[in-house]
């Protein structure tokens, strides 16, 4: 049975996702960058109701993110199935290179990882005929074979495709389907001028082929569109062999400016002389759907709740950098111990989560808070732009405070005294982030000047931080966290 869904499929910062099918499950990863635990991974029956089943990256060891800054780290992943386990891919810039990990359970503990002394980013593999193809992108998109247990590159990697044209050809996919061989590439940087271009061949190692009504899926030159960006995609099919395509884009909250990151779309495919095209389209129309039907049974999961009392460790939380596991207490609310360490530091104490939505509104309640120690919640892009709006008892006097952090520039935007604990509460629409105090609304943020076009962060979005700062390591306890989603 059919449906319609509205793109994108998973909204906020999940850039670069890569998709693999196994039975009737398909199973979903993204790009996290600075963040750990890192790349989430999901699964869906239908492609567009997802559900997070765990991280791939959750120890230090794995993800060595620390000392790097915004937007590097833990770049583009791809999901691979083969034999009973799973395989995900990434690049560590420039904290390692390229490397996999695996397991047999995507929602449990996944391996060490595996590193492979092949140059580039945006790493791939596809399993063929008992051999293993891993191809990057570096000086154009080269392949390799491998051995899948050790890593060790087992034939020279050989330029096979060097793209249409377009800036940076990157996050390369390969597969082979109906006897050829092909390469989906994105092209013409991560921005404006993004796209999705392909080519085929008889031979793995090419040459191919482009597609002659290449770009098969670009926003470049739909300005009036309110997605942009689109472009790094994969593509599965379903157990009918129905084909689809996931891929990244984003979309604008006033002209040029966009701050909740790269999200994930979905747009249903079909092979017309060979090549894909977006379905309902003639080759050559290469637009993003806002909205689509997809031939695929409706499968909804259960729905999160609202308010998060951190009974335990959601998984939608995530750290900068490092996880510092002895910071944070769960049960009977969230204890967060302060370090000196403030939003503007590559390693404060935080628990993250993604803005969602451009409307929406998030409320917190700080239940315990010692004395000079600061605790609220930061709208944060980047060590460089934030928006701290949080509590601070001085003398037996509580203040609300409303700081900007934007480039060079920190100041206090609003404050508030009072005699008890006041709940906080921030309203956000597409121009805007509102803060109150017990209603008292202290001031406004700007959204703009936390875009990546505004900022430092390329690859990131958004997220709201639970933080806490003390220079003699004292506790703030936060009773819950409330994410509502606002008609827009």
């Amino acid at each position: 049975m059919s449906f319609t869904y509205q793109n994108p499929v998973l909204t906020g910062f999940y850039p670069d996702p890569s998709v693999c099918r196994v039975g009737e499950w398909f199973y979903l990863v993204t790009s996290t960058f600075e963040y750990l635990p890192g790349i989430p991974i999901f699964r869906s029956k239908d492609l567009v109701h997802w559900q997070q089943i765990g991280h791939v990256l959750t120890r230090d060891d794995q993800a060595k993110l620390m000392g790097i800054r915004s937007s590097l780290g833990t770049h583009a992943a791809t999901i691979r199935h083969h034999n009973g386990r799973f395989y995900v891919m990434t690049t560590n810039y420039p904290n390692g290179g390229n490397y996999y990990v695996y397991a047999d359970d995507p929602a449990g503990e996944w391996s060490d990882p595996i590193y492979i002394d092949q140059g580039g980013i945006d790493p791939d593999m596809l399993f063929e005929d008992g051999k293993v193809y891993y191809t990057t992108n570096a000086d154009g998109i080269v392949t390799s074979e491998i051995d899948i247990e050790t890593g060790k590159i087992l034939s020279p990697a050989k330029k096979v495709w060097q793209g249409t044209g377009g800036l940076h050809p990157e996050g390369s996919h390969m597969y082979k389907i109906d006897g050829k061989y092909y390469v989906v590439l994105a092209e013409g940087g991560t921005h404006y001028g993004h796209m999705v271009t392909i080519g085929r061949s008889d031979h793995p190692y090419g040459p191919y082929e482009a597609c002659p009504h290449n770009p098969i899926l670009t926003q470049r030159d739909n300005g009036f569109s309110k997605i942009q960006g689109t472009g790094h995609a994969d593509l599965v099919s379903d157990a009918d062999g129905n084909w689809y395509m996931v891929f990244l884009g984003f979309r604008i909250s006033q002209k040029y400016f966009h701050h909740l990151g790269r999200e994930t779309f979905l747009a249903p495919i079909e092979w017309k002389d060979g090549w894909p095209v977006i379905k309902g389209c003639k080759p050559g129309e290469n637009k993003c759907p806002e909205s689509a039907e997809i031939n695929i049974n409706k499968y909804l999961f259960t729905n999160k709740e609202k308010t998060d009392r951190f009974e335990k460790r959601e998984l939608n939380w995530t750290n900068l950098r490092r996880r510092h596991d002895e910071r944070y207490l769960f049960g009977d609310g969230l204890t967060i111990m302060g370090t000196k360490e403030d939003m503007s530091a590559l390693e404060p104490s935080a628990l993250l989560t993604r803005q969602l939505d451009f409307s929406c509104t998030v409320k917190t309640e700080i239940s315990m808070l010692a004395e000079n120690t600061e605790a609220g919640i930061s709208v944060y892009s980047n060590p460089s732009a934030h928006y701290d709006f949080f509590l601070k008892k001085e003398k037996d006097r509580l203040h609300a405070v409303l700081r900007k952090t934007v480039g060079d520039m920190c100041f206090i935007a609003g404050e508030a005294f009072f005699d008890h604990l006041p709940k906080l509460k921030i309203t956000a629409d597409k121009l805007q982030y509102r803060f109150f105090a017990d209603d008292i609304e202290l001031s406004s943020a700007e959204t703009r000047f936390l875009s990546t076009e505004a900022g430092i962060s390329a690859f990131t979005g958004v997220m709201f931080a639970l933080y806490a700062v003390s220079e003699t390591g004292d506790k703030a306890k936060f009773a819950y966290f409330c994410y509502e989603k606002n008609p827009d």
